[in-house]
């Protein structure tokens, strides 16, 4: 738990915009205006879950890096990427389980 850093916590939020930049787009493919209240409305379900799935990845990064016999040194840059990663990857992953078991993501 001692990546909990300010860098990292910083790179973790860049995340989290890029997946809702990433949702913007997806709206903006489908010629659908996009209205920034009906889209809270409409995805609070994935944000909370993006939001819990990114810091639980982040506060876990000692035992994936011991889970996956990744050869990181404390000062390896790692850490910083899998900040990052943390806030754009687990909605990614979420909505694959969701298709396998048949469900439909609401976005």
């Amino acid at each position: 738990m001692n990546h909990l850093t300010l860098l990292n916590i910083t790179l973790l939020f860049c995340g989290f915009i890029i997946k809702f930049l990433y949702a913007i787009q997806k709206q903006k493919r489908l010629n659908q205006p996009f209205q920034i209240a009906f889209f809270f409305k409409d995805s609070w379900v994935s944000i909370a879950l993006t939001l819990i799935a990114g810091f639980a990845s982040l506060l876990m990064a000692d035992d994936l890096v011991k889970m996956l016999h990744i050869q990181a040194d404390n000062d390896a840059p790692f850490y910083t990427i899998h900040a990052l990663l943390s806030g754009i990857v687990p909605l990614f992953f979420i909505e694959k389980i969701l298709k396998l078991i048949g469900a439909t993501p609401n976005e």
